[in-house]
């Protein structure tokens, strides 16, 4: 298996097992954490819709 055809697995993977700080799945949180992660954007300008609170960035330490 090529290590570009793993990719979409490892990241549904990821995506559907992402929880909150709440413990819930929380799948909005876990695709905006992974794009900002790939550095697509800051997201500066959005929220989360239940909160009103800005996505937490990504550490990469």
């Amino acid at each position: 298996m090529l290590l570009a055809d793993a990719a979409p697995d490892r990241m549904a993977e990821y995506v559907a097992g992402y929880r909150g700080l709440d413990g819930k799945p929380d799948v909005f949180t876990a695709v905006l954490k992974a794009i900002e992660n790939y550095g697509f954007s800051d997201f500066d300008h959005m929220r989360d819709p239940l909160t009103g609170d800005k996505p937490t960035p990504a550490r990469l330490d």
